[in-house]
């Protein structure tokens, strides 16, 4: 009785969710200063400051390294930003609300994902694709300051809900209204999620939903499709011209990106072989394509070709960036977990499925420990702003780091100015025309972001990470 009390707990997905929720909370307070991704999430947090301490316009996000420009610039929608800005109006600013907003968020939706998948299949299906998918790189994504996982949440559960809508008998509004919003939000919060309306062909073509129905929601989600391409092809673009700071990778051309994948094609392999679902989980996809094709699932196998076709504009307008950061593989994952969901049910024997599951879980664990620590060196920067506040240094002061292109220490000095790297720096004639002579003080990090730089000039503060000089006595005498 108490052996099926366990099998049943570990069958339940929802068992998982609550594992792997509590095991993310493990350093979910800390300063986002990972090693990996730790630039990404001090901007979206730079954002968010700066709509709780400067001007709360959700169009008009702003960063603090455009030197003595305003910061605003374009970017992606920053919703996720915003939720981080309306949780400081209730608590205070903080460097970790992001986390939890984007944990809670990635979790709901792979509950979303498998209530998805067991209504277009079944329970079995649904437990094995949603097990994949949580400890896929999912697992560190959902608890970074980031908006990949939390944008791709939004979007399934609000294909969730649209397929509630086309398939039940009665009219529920709101499955209409959830789908219709919860989409397009996802798509503005992180323009690639967007792909997932390519699934739409499907049921748009299929004769067994009512004509009325889907007018209505094919309607609504291109009135939400409007709002995105407003938002990426009109006023992004329209916010780096006016205020003359580009800051958002908008991509590049298609023919570009090809080109950057053919000089690459090793790294680009490795964001499908091993970044999303590492070794154990890519041979369990590679398995559910087989499975799938044995068994002739037309209806798995159009999924997966519609959706990494309607990728593809995606990785090429990446090209590099496409290669080199992993989380651009956010948004296919859970179609990769779904194959591998397959290939996980076509293992017969009950042990060797358990024995798979296991080895995913060590393979995928062993792969992501890094993200959940912080080196020792790296949280002196958590003293930054407090070391410039002891030396006189104002808010208002503005400022240079050396840590180019990486713009975490302007994130905790909360001060505004310029990223440069050391050439432009050590060259006091190019460092006074970039700064325009505006500038009144310089960090130097020796280490973590950046390497220190050979001067006479002595420091007026001093750390092992970093060290604090006052720009005048760098800038060329006055003639």
């Amino acid at each position: 009785m108490e052996k099926s009390r366990i099998n049943i707990l570990l069958s339940d997905i929802r068992f998982w969710i609550l594992v792997a929720f509590l095991l993310r909370l493990y350093g979910i307070t800390f300063s986002p200063l990972e090693v990996n991704h730790n630039w990404r999430q001090t901007t979206v947090n730079m954002v968010a400051r700066n709509f709780f301490e400067i001007s709360n316009n959700i169009f008009l996000p702003r960063i603090d390294f455009a030197g003595d420009l305003t910061g605003i610039t374009g970017m992606e929608f920053p919703f996720f930003n915003y939720l981080i800005y309306l949780s400081s109006l209730i608590f205070g600013f903080d460097h970790w609300y992001g986390r939890l907003i984007n944990l809670m968020i990635s979790s709901l939706g792979i509950w979303y994902f498998y209530k998805l998948i067991k209504q277009l299949w079944n329970t079995k299906l649904a437990f094995s694709a949603s097990f994949i998918l949580l400890f896929s790189h999912w697992f560190k994504y959902s608890r970074k300051i980031m908006p990949d996982t939390f944008a791709v949440s939004l979007v399934m559960i609000g294909l969730y809900f649209a397929f509630c809508y086309l398939q039940r008998k009665n009219q529920n509004i709101l499955y209409l209204i959830g789908a219709t919003l919860l989409m397009p939000i996802g798509a503005l919060a992180k323009l690639p999620a967007g792909y997932a309306y390519a699934f739409f062909i499907i049921p748009l073509i299929n004769k067994q939903f009512e004509w009325k129905k889907k007018a209505y929601l094919f309607g609504g989600l291109t009135l939400g499709l409007l709002s995105v391409l407003f938002w990426y092809f009109y006023w992004s673009p329209y916010l780096t011209t006016h205020y003359q700071f580009y800051h958002f990778f908008q991509g590049k051309s298609l023919q570009s990106g090809f080109f950057d994948i053919l000089y690459e094609p090793k790294l680009f392999l490795k964001n499908f072989y091993e970044y999303p679902l590492h070794f154990v989980g890519f041979g369990l996809f590679a398995l559910g394509i087989f499975s799938a094709i044995r068994a002739d699932q037309k209806d798995v196998l159009t999924i997966l070709s519609l959706g990494m076709v309607a990728y593809i504009p995606v990785i090429l307008k990446g090209g590099w960036t496409f290669i080199h950061h992993s989380y651009y593989m956010v948004p296919v994952t859970p179609l990769m977990a779904l194959i591998a969901g397959i290939g996980l049910n076509s293992i017969p024997n009950r042990y060797i499925f358990t024995l798979f599951c296991c080895a995913y879980l060590v393979d995928n664990g062993l792969s992501q420990m890094d993200d959940f620590k912080v080196r020792e060196n790296y949280f002196s920067f958590e003293n930054l702003e407090e070391d410039l506040n002891s030396l006189g240094v104002s808010a208002t002061d503005l400022i240079v780091i050396n840590s180019h292109p990486n713009p975490t220490p302007f994130y905790f000095s909360n001060r505004k100015g310029w990223l440069l790297s050391n050439d432009q720096i050590v060259n006091s004639q190019t460092l006074f025309e970039i700064t325009k002579g505006k500038a009144k003080y310089l960090v130097v990090t020796k280490e973590c972001f950046g390497s220190n730089i050979s001067t006479t000039t002595k420091p007026i503060y001093s750390r092992d990470t970093y060290d604090i000089y006052n720009l005048s006595e760098f800038y060329p005498p006055k003639k």
